[in-house]
């Protein structure tokens, strides 16, 4: 299975996500905020990287951007998460990078699918 990096700044969420990801068998690594979630991610690069778009300070399109110019990080997948629906939101997530994208409320069952799709590479 593999090492999942999820980035949100709501912890409620970032447990959620944890225990829904450590049941399907994969190790989940959080952080809570966008600076945090790239100093992570580019000490240790996961397998796969989910994060919320809506963050204050650096925003989940701030990470996207960042981890995709970085070397250590650049071929890492990288799903965004939103409760954001309209469009112009998923291509935004499109440009900046991700590999996926999402709307909340989550549907853990297509979200899994997506993992197991995004690290089968």
């Amino acid at each position: 299975m593999a090492r999942i990096l999820v980035i949100d700044d709501e912890q409620l969420f970032l447990d959620i996500l944890s225990m829904s990801m450590s049941a399907a068998g994969h190790t989940v690594e959080t952080a809570n905020g966008g600076d945090a979630g790239i100093a992570h991610a580019l000490a240790s690069p996961p397998d796969l990287i989910i994060t919320d778009l809506s963050m204050p300070e650096v925003s989940g399109w701030d990470v996207i951007r960042r981890l995709k110019s970085e070397a250590l990080t650049s071929n890492v997948p990288i799903m965004a998460l939103s409760a954001h629906e309209q469009s112009g939101d998923r291509d935004e997530g499109f440009e900046a990078g991700c590999d996926a994208y999402e709307t909340k409320p989550l549907d853990f069952a297509r979200l899994s699918a997506k993992v197991a799709e995004l690290i089968k590479d």
